[in-house]
């Protein structure tokens, strides 16, 4: 309650009492590591204090708090909300712990920034002599002697609850709450620590560290230059393996001691980026052999990306034996995601039908982990799902799914003999779980603002970029309409990814479809501005469709069974070029625009069609080659009237392409400091020049306005993971 409050049955701390609380706050390392968390919390106790708490809104916050300037638009910069969210975590978790025995409590109560003072509240056990629940705390008076013993026996409770049976809180506190991105957490065997993927206080390389449950200050156990994931912890507790990327095809497993030292490479994989994380390796029980996915190429199959096939392992730690245990059908992408059940009578994992559909499944075993069965499904639909944890007495199967973009946890019975069902811990943002063998829960929580700018044009340079389309969810991939009047844009901000429209100046924002599928994305327009295509994975597969401009019924161009998407119309609208994995690997193809049987264009592997504006060369993004690493490789064209195929950039990050009659507007991968560039190739001249230097990370979608004026690109503006703990998963809400 604020000063200016008052109960029925207490008083309210003095000012100078919730300062001295404010102090003691700010002093621990769970706030000195934190100038944002720090600066909220002051500024709104102090604001309160002072009587000026209907000043306390998102606007008000933003610019004299965060110091965002006078330019901050709550409804383009969720700053204020996120911040609110964490700062709430941060307290409830500051007073669970080095916070337990003060006398006041500051809390921010959810629904607003105006934040409460209270004393604590004494107990009232029944039969407890002294307790009047109608006094503060301030008003007990207790001999020293039995202040001294209260005191050492709270201390010795709080301890064993800690180390061997902790408070069933059912919601969620942070575990950690550093500057960047912590993901991929894996529990100690005691469940006392926590090892976990950082990119660090600079943002600059994931790593592995380890952290003390109770305790912030986390250990870093490797430095390496390249990116480390997934780190799992032996059973016995004495070594963590992990994952180390190579190149964009190639990673590998390491070992190392879990108190630091020399780390030891056990195995490479070949496996595509797709199916490094969530998990990447596991631990069986015995600690004698590592599961993880790798690209078997002894068959000479293609997956449906056009990647080979990827199947399960087991590797022996201790001789290096190598063994396949799952082998992909024709009609999936491959398996990943392992996780051995306690007892090690079945190995859960993931088998993925498209980039954005996969399920669930469970490989009984017998001795020696040799497959005892074929693997069951346990879930179903046209979801993404990983990240696959067992329940300490091996009945129940905890996971993340949902749209790529937005998972959520759920847990079902490994007999699957019942429906999944939700944990209700997060709204959308949930990804990573995993459960310690005492029915812990970790899981990292994930914020990422994604935004479509705008920057002019004029002699070849970017003026000033500025938010141009945005919101607290993720919109990115803009589209102009040939008469420049219109723009259509895939969101999320109603909860599913469906496909926007506004005019050329945002006004005007209106949801066209209503698919109700986990994506719809990639809009074109047709020439003359009256239709739109774009795809959509509404029945499982990417295929495409068309609705027209003034909304309506949608119509289904493809259903071959195999994805197609990217779908852009040539410029005398006799064509629709896309990308198809129907040949056994992605490839450019058409087909007639009123719909039809499409052929063949590209032979070298080609995701993303571009054609130029006078219809004589299909530009398109190649297949990444191996040792490229921005996901893609270069742009390529092929001269429709002979088919010369050649070679135009040697980088083009995802779809972000925009030829002109003069030249080509593109986004290579970033450069050596980290940054990424809009650049611009002269045809005149056939030289690159930069165009404008991006303030965040580049994402998907460039377009340039027909009058060549406007430059629209989506970047990712900010990018926050924090873990998460429950203290028992069952109890979540």
């Amino acid at each position: 309650m604020t000063p200016s409050q008052s109960s029925d049955t207490a008083e309210a701390p003095q000012p100078a009492e919730v300062l001295a609380e404010l102090e003691r706050i700010l002093r621990n390392p769970l706030f000195q590591n934190s100038n944002q968390l720090s600066a909220f919390l002051r500024f709104t106790v102090e604001a309160t204090l002072d009587g000026r708490a209907d000043q306390l809104k998102e606007y008000v916050i933003g610019v004299e708090a965060l110091r965002r300037g006078p330019a901050f638009s709550p409804r383009e910069d969720p700053v204020v909300r996120v911040t609110a969210g964490r700062l709430r975590s941060k307290l409830a978790e500051y007073y669970l712990g080095g916070g337990q025995f003060d006398s006041v409590v500051i809390d921010l109560p959810r629904g607003g920034y105006v934040p409460t003072f209270d004393f604590r509240q004494p107990s009232s056990e029944p039969g407890a002599t002294g307790s009047d629940p109608g006094k503060s705390a301030r008003g007990l008076l207790v001999p020293a002697g039995v202040v001294f013993l209260l005191v050492i026996t709270a201390l010795a409770v709080w301890f064993l609850n800690r180390t061997s049976a902790p408070p069933e809180s059912a919601s969620p506190v942070p575990l950690t709450s550093y500057a960047g991105e912590e993901v991929q957490p894996s529990f100690s065997p005691d469940g006392s620590r926590i090892a976990f993927s950082w990119n660090g206080e600079k943002q600059d390389n994931f790593d592995i560290y380890i952290k003390h449950i109770g305790k912030d200050t986390p250990v870093r156990l490797t430095s390496d230059a390249r990116t480390d994931f997934s780190p799992a912890w032996s059973p016995e507790g004495r070594t963590v393996a992990f994952g180390r990327l190579l190149t964009n095809l190639t990673s590998a497993i390491y070992v190392i001691p879990a108190s630091g030292g020399p780390e030891r490479k056990v195995a490479e994989s070949t496996a595509p980026a797709v199916f490094r994380p969530r998990p990447y390796v596991a631990w069986s029980p015995d600690g004698k052999w590592l599961a993880y996915s790798d690209a078997d190429q002894s068959t000479g199959e293609l997956a449906p990306t056009g990647s080979v096939p990827v199947s399960l392992f087991l590797i022996s730690t201790e001789t290096g034996e190598k063994r396949r245990i799952t082998s992909r059908p024709a009609n999936s992408v491959g398996d990943a995601g392992p996780a051995f059940a306690p007892d090690g009578h079945a190995l859960a994992f993931v088998r993925t039908q498209t980039l954005a559909i996969s399920s669930l499944y469970v490989l009984p075993l017998g001795r020696n982990l040799v497959p005892a069965a074929e693997p069951r499904r346990l879930t179903s639909g046209s979801m993404f799902t990983s990240s696959p944890s067992w329940s300490p007495d091996g009945k129940e199967i905890v996971f993340a799914s949902g749209p790529w973009d937005r998972l959520q946890l759920w847990r079902i019975a490994e007999s699957g003999n019942e429906a999944r069902q939700s944990l209700g811990i997060s709204d959308g943002r949930a990804s990573d779980p995993v459960v310690s063998r005492q029915g812990r829960l970790a899981y990292a929580e994930r914020w990422t603002d994604l935004n479509i700018w705008q920057a002019g044009l004029s002699n070849g340079k970017a003026g000033p970029a500025a938010k141009f389309i945005a919101s607290t969810r993720v919109e990115g991939n803009p589209s102009y309409s040939p008469d420049g009047k219109h723009i259509a844009f895939p969101s999320d901000r109603n909860g599913t990814r469906e496909i926007w429209t506004c005019d050329a100046d945002g006004s005007n924002t209106a949801q066209l479809t209503s698919m109700g599928a986990p994506i719809s994305g990639s809009p074109s327009w047709s020439p003359d501005s009256s239709q739109i295509v774009f795809d959509s994975n509404r029945e499982g597969q990417f295929d495409l469709y068309t609705i027209s401009a003034s909304g309506g019924p949608v119509r289904r161009l493809t259903d071959d069974p195999a994805d197609e998407a990217h779908g852009r119309w040539s410029p005398d609208a006799r064509w629709i070029y896309f990308m198809s994995s129907r040949s056994g690997q992605r490839q450019i193809w058409r087909m007639p625009a009123a719909g039809g049987k499409g052929v063949q264009v590209t032979k070298k592997g080609g995701v993303v069609p571009f054609p130029s504006s006078d219809g004589q060369f299909l530009y398109y993004s190649e297949r990444a080659g191996q040792g490229q690493s921005n996901g893609l490789g270069g742009l390529r064209r092929i001269r429709l009237s002979d088919g010369l195929d050649e070679p135009v950039l040697p980088s083009v990050t995802y779809l972000n392409a925009a030829v002109s009659p003069e030249g080509i507007y593109f986004i290579p991968r970033r450069d050596a400091t980290g940054h990424y560039f809009v650049n611009f190739l002269s045809f005149r001249t056939n030289q690159t020049s930069p165009v404008l230097s991006l303030s965040g990370t580049a994402s998907e979608g460039l377009a340039l306005s027909p009058d060549g004026r406007t430059l629209l690109f989506t970047q990712i503006d900010s990018k926050i993971s924090d873990l998460m703990l429950v203290e028992d998963y069952r109890r979540a809400k």
